[in-house]
């Protein structure tokens, strides 16, 4: 088990993990601290898939992957 990248405290299991596989947040702070965590694991598909509708067409795929490696590099 390993504690979840969002600062919780938690274990990602029972914090963000359920959240970034689909399941609804139970809170605005929780939906925001899925997407940080899924940026720090790289799971853009949920980043992308949470974005609010007005700005989903403005997201940029291939640049937040570029971020995400920059700041994530693999180990």
């Amino acid at each position: 088990m390993s504690a979840c990248p969002c600062g919780s405290k938690l274990e990602y299991a029972v914090c963000c993990g359920p959240i970034i596989a689909g399941a609804p947040a139970p809170s605005a702070e929780a939906l925001m601290r899925s997407r940080y965590a899924a940026f720090v694991l790289g799971e853009l598909d949920h980043v992308e898939r949470t974005h609010a509708p007005e700005v989903r067409d403005d997201f940029n795929r291939a640049e937040a992957e570029r971020i995400a490696q920059a700041r994530n590099p693999p180990c």
